[in-house]
């Protein structure tokens, strides 16, 4: 499957970064990456991703720049593929700020799948607790906010109340 994601990577390439392998690429991966993660064989997937990252980042500039010219249409049904794999790539690393970072893209991409939504507000509450836990009295980051963005991004966690009440937000 590696050898495979580098060869659509090689594609990619050698067809000048054609849109449609990228759009071909995000549509397979599900397909490729839930079995693996299902299995937590996070670091496959974390190695099937690597080859193919280029790609996916490629597709995320094309949807956010055409969502700045006010047309996405063509874009549509990648929307939640591209959004997706970066869900996938955010579950893959164990630097916190990286996985944050890439599941913040995910939600930018498509802010209704509700993997990205799930994915980025437990990312949220975790550094809500990193920061609780270091220090109450000052901390490096407000965990408040992020809480109260988590509760707005997906008000469904079951983490949430416990979390808004030690913030001081009542659920």
């Amino acid at each position: 499957l590696v050898l495979a994601m580098a060869q659509a990577h090689r594609t990619w390439q050698w067809l000048g970064r054609e849109t449609e392998v990228a759009r071909q690429v995000v549509v397979v991966l599900p397909s490729i990456a839930w079995p693996l993660y299902r299995e937590r064989r996070m670091e496959v997937l974390g190695e099937i991703l690597e080859p193919i990252a280029p790609l996916i980042m490629h597709l995320e500039q094309r949807i956010l720049t055409l969502r700045k010219e006010g047309d996405v249409t063509t874009e549509l049904p990648y929307l939640g593929p591209a959004a997706q794999a970066f869900v996938f790539w955010a579950e893959t690393t164990k630097d916190v700020g990286l996985a944050m970072d890439r599941a913040e893209r995910a939600y930018a991409l498509c802010p209704t799948l509700r993997n990205a939504r799930i994915v980025l507000s437990h990312l949220l509450c975790d550094r809500a607790d990193r920061t609780l836990a270091q220090s109450a009295l000052w901390p490096s980051h407000p965990p408040k906010s992020d809480v109260v963005r988590a509760s707005e991004i997906f008000p469904e966690l079951a983490r949430l109340p416990g979390l808004l009440k030690r913030v001081g937000v009542e659920p």
